[in-house]
């Protein structure tokens, strides 16, 4: 895919769209990581989780797309369209660029996750040409008892 500076793409899966987000999104990203058993997941998303906060954050995707320091994207169901949750690579533009994620509660399990990071690797390894990604994950993510 021919990858244009101003304008992030859309990856899509057998049953995911993953999108850009949006401002329009802020309020849903906010009822998702209102969830402690969502953030607690991750590294860095504090819990309690304000729209302020996913204001803040999602204004600032189409500048950091632009530099290759951070590509979020919504992992967002198709039918209904709806954010379920959002795959991010941070540091795009060196050596050394990593992969974070979340989904929703209700949709853990369901390999979700494992499509969105397949496509995210696809575009970081085939359409940004990266030689490495690095993925880390918490021990206490109950992904790893199955």
């Amino acid at each position: 895919m021919k990858i244009r500076d101003d304008v992030q793409p859309a990856l899509e899966t057998k049953t995911l769209l993953l999108r850009p987000f949006s401002i329009d999104d802020c309020a849903r990203v906010t009822e998702l990581l209102g969830d402690s058993r969502v953030s607690c997941t991750t590294l860095s998303i504090p819990n309690p989780y304000t729209t302020d906060m996913a204001e803040s954050w999602i204004s600032d995707h189409e500048k950091t797309w632009r530099e290759r320091s951070k590509i979020a994207f919504a992992i967002c169901l198709k039918k209904p369209e709806q954010v379920v949750g959002a795959i991010t690579l941070m540091d795009a533009k060196c050596e050394k660029a990593s992969l974070g994620y979340w989904i929703e509660h209700d949709h853990w399990g369901q390999g979700y996750c494992t499509q969105a990071l397949e496509a995210m690797l696809r575009f970081a390894f085939e359409d940004l040409e990266l030689p490495r990604v690095n993925a880390e994950h918490l021990q206490s993510n109950p992904a790893l008892a199955t």
